[in-house]
């Protein structure tokens, strides 16, 4: 919608990036504020956050290259023009992920407890991710004749311009919020602890399977039938679903065995 934020002679400041930038900014200072209520070194989180950032934007980048690798093959340098878009969210959550793994484990804090105070931060972050795909143009939505159709007019925008395309980045964003404070009330409340990582991966995998069904951009060839996001979601969603129901039931057998024995009357 608005590629362009500004121009200063040759320096071109571009919405995506600067959406991406306060989605970033944001979450660190959720973790900054909430960390403590995990008794989660600070400056811990900070480091694991910037670490898992960087390894994000490598991972999320790769995929997208692989997806579509007879663009990139024609033009290798497109690679690290990260600016102009092109980033596959489950590819830098798949990374994230590796990395905040490997450095929780290596410092000797707790895994689980880090990921359920890192889950509201990631949802934030793509909160606003979205808005700047929006603004770039890319992840665009099919043509539609409905209320929703929103055109494109900028000569630089990734999406057809002229046409009314349902905003999908919209969608994500909103639903990408939605899990934010959903995330955020459990964690304040202390309410499925240990879960709460794969709560979020549930339920983002089966909103962004339905999203992608609106999507009218090129996304790579389809994998058994589906398109790539759908395949890895669903994927993660099983995963994801055998952690938590596993890590519940734990909690559940501890709980019970930790109660003192009944008297027999």
């Amino acid at each position: 919608m608005f590629p362009v934020l500004f121009r200063v002679g040759p320096v071109t400041v571009r919405m995506y990036g600067v959406m991406i930038a306060i989605g970033i900014l944001a979450a660190f200072r959720y973790l900054a504020v909430y960390a403590r209520r995990r008794n989660i070194p600070a400056d811990f989180a900070g480091n694991l956050a910037f670490g898992a950032v960087i390894a994000g934007f490598a991972g999320g980048r790769l995929l997208y290259a692989l997806l579509n690798f007879s663009a990139f093959a024609a033009d290798p340098w497109a690679l690290f023009r990260v600016w102009e878009g092109g980033l596959v969210f489950f590819g830098g959550l798949i990374a994230g992920l590796l990395f905040a793994v490997w450095y929780t484990l290596r410092a000797r804090q707790r895994l689980l407890d880090v990921l359920d105070l890192f889950t509201p931060a990631l949802f934030l972050a793509l909160g606003f991710g979205r808005i700047g795909c929006f603004c770039a143009g890319c992840c665009y939505g099919m043509p539609t004749a409905g209320p929703l159709g929103v055109r494109f007019w900028h000569a630089e925008s990734l999406a057809p311009v002229g046409v009314p395309l349902l905003p999908t980045q919209l969608f994500e964003s909103a639903y990408a919020f939605g899990l934010f404070a959903l995330t955020h009330v459990l964690f304040i409340a202390n309410r499925l602890r240990f879960r709460l990582f794969a709560l979020g991966v549930m339920v983002y995998s089966i909103l962004r399977f339905f999203n992608e069904m609106l999507r009218g951009d090129d996304r790579g060839a389809p994998v058994l039938g589906l398109q790539p996001s759908q395949f890895i979601g669903m994927v993660l969603f099983t995963l994801h679903a055998v952690v938590f129901f596993y890590i519940t039931y734990r909690r559940r057998s501890g709980s019970v065995a930790r109660k003192p024995p009944q008297r027999s009357a």
